[in-house]
């Protein structure tokens, strides 16, 4: 609020080389806050401090580079709320602090400081105005020296103060007035030769007696209504121009110059208004006077007049700037300036106010500051910064680097191109350097189809705006377009446009793929794929990189290559090999069997052409084929083949198997005595044993021997093994005891496998297990009977032989366990082949389980995977605490 006035030597400064850079290098929290005065000592610009709302104040002691902060009132002050509105320091260490308001006291109070502003002592409080308890305002104030200084006190309704000290704050003396204008009083200086100014709401004031006491010196504004007869309607929002035509036939222009601004000129004046109702006149070089009363909606002019009425304006004047006779001054409407819509402008005078240049402005304007008698700037609302060189006749408005609807209270120089201005923010100002942005590449650029290209600039920026809306340093473009940038290296004011890129798209040339090869295309054949030549850098997807490949799978293959523009093509072919079949020969019985037993031979897959070859002796000169049928049933000994055909024409040979036909038959019969199908041993009662003897006869004139027979089951019936191996003579018969202890009280069956010649013989067996009766005396001579109702079981394991066999890709063993809840599982079963060698382990399904007080009975199967092995004999085998148990297996495909 207050300025200082030293006279600076001009060099000539061209302000619209200049900006406002934002001061940021302080704490945070304090970058943007609302700040109402600023001052730098003039003889070391070192030391420079800042206020404002929230109690904020900032202190310099390297001439702005940083910031220390400090809340005078302590932390969580209101934005609107602690107004530090002006600040005076005679040196580094001694300064004066106005308070409008804090938080516990509503007006004005003034505070000291000998410690450069780190501590604060109040030195002065406004009176108590009324019985209400109103109290005075304080304003602006001004020190000579550390002594002597002023402040200013009151407000439009009440008297003006004019506080003075002589002692430094100790005590104070007042000069009070009331002059008939509704004033406010805003802003003191003071000289060495005892002058002083002071500035007040429309008001311009002096003293000769540093202060003491105080009379006008002038006005600041007047203005003039009129009434006005036959005014004609020439203007009317939203227009943007109009004229009107003097009786005389001079044109009046009326122009829209801004959002809020209309401009109304002659050939020799020039009005503005500025929102609210005005009242004015405009001449021009033939003594026309036109008479204006509107507003930004209606303008009326005329050239007839009733009456005028002329009086002095309040309007607030928040600031005083003076050197000789030069005054500069800003205005904003009403008393206390707070008319944010209403007019608002900046007042300079050369002639101690007798003549004023005045120049409007969108807002309220709070600050000025003089480098010499005709040299000074101005700021206020809405990013308002005016400087002008002759008194005010023109005016230049340096308003770059403010974001939209900055507002600004105050603004201080230290010479004639270091200047800081406060209000929203603080700012600096700053010589514009405007780099121009280069983009590489810079040429017109071809971006190929489906790729990108990078765009950035050849130097490092601090901000980048490309047109793309991005904010880095290069670009990625996916499309053609028009491409340019604006960047700055130092601050908003260098922005530089580049030069605009254009990025055209490359029309790709055609690329396509040959191929040669046979028809159909079969697993294991090759094809041969090739690209059209005129291109450069073949890359295939199999990862080859001439121009031609031999592909044999099934795929999709594509290539890339790059065209005459550098950019990529590409095509791709499908290539389909038919799948030939996987051949294979299953056989219903053992390969090698006895004339007059049935063999059948089955080619696999189904719904395919065969074609059977048969060799006697495994000589290839001497094969030929016999069938075309999917199943043959051999009748001679010899290898076999057959050859799959699909539908699509791919064929393939199975491996070769050999058959025997053996020109023999059985030897054996068996039989029990009396002779009986199937063989029913007697009940019996558990734990008895009952055994019977199978007779075998030889029908043959050799010697036979039984080397081994076997249950499926081989539970509760049993085969001794000690009687093997059994001799049968020539046409002669030999026994075999078969023995059956009960395991349940119920009906058990099983099947004996017995071997010859040929092929097994298969007997059934059946029995039945029942229980016991017994009797005991009892002590109370009650005969008890005991019945046997069940058997106690232990660990028990019961097997189905596995099936189905021959097996093709999997096998199931159906099983019975019986066991107590504590006992783990015992059986461990897999498949062998004929060397005995592990080739499958089988997983275990449980399909049901039954409990009993702590007996389990589990039904369930093992299931062995097949798919992988090949065709041939192989053994199922079981293993548990009962011993093991192998049964015979064949896989066939």
């Amino acid at each position: 609020m207050f300025i200082f006035a030293p006279v600076f030597a001009q060099n000539n400064i061209t302000p619209e080389e200049y900006g406002w850079k934002q001061n940021t290098n302080m704490d945070q929290r304090f970058v943007n806050r609302t700040y109402l005065d600023v001052q730098f000592l003039k003889d070391d610009p070192r030391y420079g401090w800042i206020c404002g709302f929230q109690g904020s104040f900032l202190r310099t002691t390297d001439s702005g580079q940083s910031w220390e902060t400090y809340e005078i009132f302590g932390s969580n002050i209101s934005a609107g709320d602690g107004q530090l509105e002006s600040l005076h320091f005679l040196n580094k260490d001694v300064g004066y602090l106005t308070v409008a308001s804090h938080p516990t006291t509503d007006l004005g109070t003034t505070y000291k400081t000998v410690d450069g502003g780190i501590t604060w002592k109040k030195v002065l409080e406004g009176f108590i105005l009324d019985e209400a308890g109103n109290k005075e305002s304080f304003w602006g104030h001004y020190f000579l020296n550390e002594n002597i200084g002023v402040v200013l006190g009151g407000d439009c309704t009440s008297d003006q103060f004019f506080h003075k000290t002589t002692d430094g704050g100790k005590t104070w003396s007042y000069f009070k007035t009331n002059h008939e204008l509704e004033t406010k009083l805003a802003d003191p200086i003071l000289y060495a030769d005892g002058t002083g100014y002071a500035v007040s709401s429309g008001l311009l004031w002096q003293s000769s007696d540093y202060g003491s006491t105080w009379e006008v010196l002038a006005p600041t504004r007047s203005t003039t209504t009129y009434d006005l007869k036959n005014a004609e309607l020439v203007y009317t929002s939203p227009d943007t121009e109009a004229t009107y035509t003097t009786q005389s036939g001079n044109i009046i222009s009326i122009e829209l110059v801004d959002l809020n601004l209309i401009r109304i000129a002659s050939d020799t004046d020039t009005l503005f208004i500025n929102g609210s109702f005005f009242n004015d006149y405009i001449t021009n070089s033939a003594d026309d006077t036109v008479y204006i009363s509107g507003n930004l909606f209606d303008i009326y002019m005329t050239e007839e007049i009733f009456g005028s009425n002329t009086v002095t304006s309040s309007d607030w004047h928040e600031e005083i700037s003076n050197i000789g006779e030069s005054f500069f001054i800003p205005y904003s409407e009403t008393c206390s300036g707070d008319a944010y819509e209403g007019k608002a402008g900046f007042m300079f005078t050369t002639d101690m106010g007798n003549n004023w240049t005045e120049i409007p402005t969108p807002g309220p304007n709070y600050g000025t500051f003089l480098l010499d008698e005709t040299t000074g700037w101005g700021c206020g609302f809405y990013e308002t910064v005016v400087y002008t060189s002759d008194a005010g006749n023109s005016w230049t408005n340096i308003n770059c680097g403010f974001p939209d609807n900055t507002n600004l209270d105050d603004i201080w120089f230290v010479d004639d191109t270091t200047g800081w201005v406060v209000g929203d923010g603080i700012y600096k100002l700053t010589k514009i350097n405007k780099i121009k942005p280069k983009i590489i590449p810079e040429d017109t650029l071809l971006l190929c189809r489906n790729e990108t290209l990078e765009l950035q600039t050849s130097e490092s920026f601090n901000e980048y705006y490309w047109n793309t809306g991005a904010r880095t340093r290069s670009i990625t473009i996916k499309k053609p377009g028009i491409y340019y940038l604006s960047a700055y290296k130092n601050f908003i004011c260098d922005l530089e446009y580049s030069d605009t890129v254009y990025v055209q798209e490359a029309i790709p040339e055609l690329i396509e793929i040959s191929s040669s090869g046979s028809n159909p295309l079969c697993e294991g054949d090759s094809l041969l794929l090739t690209a059209q030549g005129g291109f450069f850098n073949y890359q295939w997807s199999n990862g080859e990189s001439s121009r031609s490949i031999y592909v044999r799978e099934s795929n999709t293959y594509s290539v890339t290559a790059e065209d005459s523009n550098g950019c990529d093509v590409y095509a791709d072919y499908e290539v389909y090999f038919n799948p030939i079949p996987d051949p294979r020969i299953i056989p219903s019985n053992k390969l090698s069997i006895c004339r007059g037993q049935e063999l059948t031979l089955t080619a696999k897959p189904d719904n395919h052409e065969y074609l059977w070859v048969f060799n006697k002796e495994n000589d290839p000169e001497n094969e030929f084929i016999f069938s075309d049928m999917q199943s043959i049933e051999p009748d001679s000994s010899g290898f076999y083949r057959v050859i799959v055909t699909t539908g699509a024409g791919c064929s393939t040979i199975s491996d070769e198997i050999f058959v025997e036909i053996k020109e023999d038959s059985n030897r054996l019969s068996f039989r029990f005595d009396p002779n009986e199908i199937p063989v029913d041993i007697d009940s019996t009662n558990y734990p008895v044993t009952t055994c019977r003897d199978l007779i075998i006869s030889n029908n043959s004139p050799d010697e036979q021997i039984v080397g081994n027979a076997y249950f499926v089951k081989n539970t509760a019936f049993t085969l001794p093994v000690s009687q093997f191996s059994v001799i049968v003579p020539p046409y002669d018969e030999a026994k075999v005891r078969i023995c059956y202890s009960p395991t349940e009280l119920a009906v058990q069956r099983d099947t004996l496998i017995l071997p010859d010649r040929c092929s097994p013989h298969s007997l059934p067996i059946v029995s039945t297990g029942i229980g016991n009766n017994y009797n005991s005396p009892s002590r109370c001579d009650i005969a008890l009977e005991f019945n046997t109702i069940d058997i106690y079981k232990k660990y028990k394991f019961s097997g189905e032989f596995p099936f189905p066999n021959p097996a093709d890709n999997i096998v199931n063993i159906d099983f019975i366990r019986t066991r107590h809840s504590n006992e783990p599982v015992q059986e461990n079963v897999y498949l062998v082949n004929s060397f005995g060698t592990k080739v499958a382990s089988a997983n275990e399904v449980i399909m049901q389980v039954e409990s009993e007080e702590q007996q389990i009975k589990e039904f369930g199967k093992y299931i062995i995977q097949t798919d992988g092995l090949n065709s041939g004999a192989y053994f199922v085998v079981i293993e548990n605490s009962a011993g093991t148990r192998s049964y015979p297996l064949m896989i066939s495909r």
